[in-house]
């Protein structure tokens, strides 16, 4: 049976005929439905579930029905059978042949059996009827179910001539309270006996005056819950108001005990950093008193050595002048033609820096501008160290175009070599350069390395790797030789200074103190009168002075913005004039320090750009050269 045809029926028969075919269990009306032992009406769907168990308890009387070896022998609901619509079974009798016929025979059916459910034929009938539980059955035919009776009272009628289980020969008549079942006269005293029993009309009576007092108590309730629920919302209204007027009492309060905080907080952060900005100023001031007064240290200090020393040189001299001058007559006198020989010794100076080609310079404090250009008719990009050799040949690296160029006195380009590359002879990154006689060294700052030439530019060897061990560089930059042919690079990025001789054998490593750092080293020189190292670094102060043991003697030149230098990229030491020479890429300037620290000079450019500036160098002629765009000459 589907849905549309449960609904229809639920419509068509009032509530006490549909709860009397209901299933116990599931309380859903189905047409094929069987009754238990007690009577009462059970589904096929729970009937499969249940009977596993092997019996099956009614849920509203209690009785069981046992299913022996889980086998459903039960009989079937045939009032379910019959809760058919009258119009169905008007249109079923004369179309639909006979279910049961004898002859086994198509025969049209004439007759409906109400209580089994089959269309007959009348000799079916006559047949059927001779049974003992037909002759109680109620028939059906064409006439009884043509008329325009109400379809409920078809069902009641056959819902009463309902027989007793145990006594098909009686209907149903009675109703027993204390089971909840319908019964017949002959079962009450086996069955039903102590119980109260009442008719059938009468129970049903009860039924719905009972039915009425539970509506009416249910409505009631009904009535008392709207209040409940009426006065519940007036209380949430008026709660919700209350929080409504809380929560903006309690913003307001935060938002101004905020506002509080933070002006509080603004006050005392204003206050600390006026006093933190007066902090700042007294150290500023203190710590240039301090500079001033190591500066004078330092220099006294350095005076006091210099003048030990030349004391010390002068009884030298004045103890071998008369030792000399006996020799050179003891000589002359050897020899009959060769004029007397004057003697002179100068005191503290070197002969290599008092050869008649070299000039001492002397540097002034006004500014001075470049005379002339070298190498603008040429495509230099990137220029970095410069250096000059002993017959004024001019070399510089041209590191955007991994170029060592070569130009003569005059400005004349000689040649040019090297390219891009790995390879023997090539560069990633030229930056670092050193000329020793007849051979040139130049580092490579990015593939780690320094590699020697001849000044024809024919490579000849390299040495060094990538890394941090001895021998080893990580952006190697100044590279520079002394008095007695060590070479000194300048190991930026691990913050050191390397010692080798001109094969390329490692020697030693600069700072031997582990407690003194040096930040970041990018250039360092020589001072070939008593072979110490002018370190450029990248802290304040930016220029050390060492010993060739490694001993830290001066530190001059602070570093900052103010100062007295801003972002030095290159250093030279000039032996003639003993001063040092440090460009300074952001002022566009090249600045003039004494040993002890004081400013002699400042050489400046007025067509060259911020961080363009760079390589620096003093030739034999008393020039100094310096690498931008082109190479820039200062005559002074």
């Amino acid at each position: 049976m589907d849905i549309s045809e449960e609904k229809s029926l639920n419509k068509d028969m009032s509530p006490l005929v549909y709860d009397t075919l209901t299933c116990v269990h599931c309380k859903k009306f189905k047409r094929t439905s069987k009754f238990l032992k007690c009577n009462h009406v059970i589904c096929p769907k729970c009937l499969s579930v249940l009977s596993a168990n092997g019996c099956i308890e009614c849920t509203i009387c209690g009785l069981l029905t046992p299913i022996p070896n889980g086998e459903v022998d039960l009989e079937d609901n045939f009032m379910a059978l019959h809760c058919i619509n009258k119009k169905d079974v008007l249109a079923s009798i004369g179309s639909v042949l006979c279910n049961s016929c004898c002859l086994g025979k198509s025969t049209p059916s004439e007759l409906f059996c109400v209580q089994c459910n089959r269309y007959m034929c009348k000799i079916d009938w006559n047949a059927h009827k001779n049974f003992v539980p037909g002759a109680s059955y109620h028939v059906s035919i064409n006439k009884d179910i043509t008329s325009d009776s109400d379809t409920e009272q078809f069902l009641i009628q056959t819902s009463v001539s309902q027989h007793c289980r145990d006594h098909p020969n009686y209907n149903t008549e009675l109703y027993c309270t204390n089971c909840r079942i319908l019964t017949c006269a002959n079962c009450l005293v086996v069955n039903h006996k102590d119980h109260i029993v009442v008719g059938m009309n009468v129970a049903l009576e009860s039924e719905l005056a009972d039915f009425s007092k539970c509506k009416e108590s249910l409505e009631e309730k009904i009535d008392t819950c709207k209040q409940i629920l009426q006065q519940s919302e007036q209380k949430k209204g008026s709660l919700e108001e209350k929080r409504d007027f809380e929560k903006g009492r309690i913003d307001k309060e935060y938002e101004e005990k905020l506002a509080l905080i933070v002006k509080t907080r603004d006050d005392e952060l204003l206050q600390l950093r006026t006093e933190y900005d007066d902090v700042i100023n007294t150290l500023f001031i203190q710590t240039q008193q301090l500079e001033s007064s190591l500066n004078q240290l330092y220099q006294a200090i350095r005076l006091t050595q210099t003048c030990s020393a030349l004391a010390q040189c002068k009884e030298d001299q004045l103890t071998l002048i008369p030792k000399i001058t006996d020799r050179l007559v003891s000589l002359s006198e050897t020899i009959p033609k060769q004029k007397p020989i004057q003697s002179e010794l100068h005191l503290g100076t070197s002969p290599s820096l008092h050869s008649p080609n070299v000039v001492k310079l002397k540097y002034s404090l006004e500014t001075i501008e470049p005379t002339h250009k070298i190498g603008d008719n040429i495509n230099l990009n990137k220029t970095r160290a410069i250096v000059s050799g002993d017959n004024d040949e001019i070399f510089v690296v041209d590191k955007g175009n991994s170029l060592i160029h070569s130009f003569s006195p005059e400005g004349k380009q000689l040649r040019a070599f090297g390219s891009y590359g790995r390879g023997p002879g090539q560069f990633k990154s030229p930056w670092g350069l050193c000329l020793d006689g007849k051979r040139l060294f130049v580092s490579d700052t990015s593939i780690g390395i320094v590699m020697s030439f001849t000044i024809e530019g024919t490579y000849r060897s390299k040495f060094g790797a990538w890394g941090q061990a001895a021998g080893e560089f990580r952006s190697p930059k100044g590279i520079c030789t002394d008095s007695i042919g060590c070479l000194w690079v300048a190991d930026c990025d691990n913050n050191r200074i390397q010692r080798f001789d001109q094969e390329g054998k490692h020697l030693d490593i600069f700072p031997h103190n582990k407690s003194f750092v040096m930040t970041k080293p990018v250039d360092v020189k020589t001072a070939l009168y008593d072979n110490t190292l002018w370190v450029l670094t990248g802290c304040s102060p930016a220029v050390l002075h060492i010993s060739s043991e490694g001993e830290v003697l001066d530190q001059i030149a602070t570093l900052g913005k103010g100062r007295e230098l801003s972002h030095p990229v290159s250093i030279c030491y000039d032996n003639a004039s003993r001063c040092v020479l440090v460009t300074d890429t952001s002022s566009s300037c090249v600045m003039v320090f004494s040993e002890t620290g004081v400013v002699e000079g400042r050489l400046t450019f007025q067509d060259v750009k911020s961080y363009a500036l760079h390589g620096v160098t003093v030739d034999r002629a008393g020039r100094v050269l310096c690498t931008a765009k082109c190479i820039q000459v200062f005559v002074i």
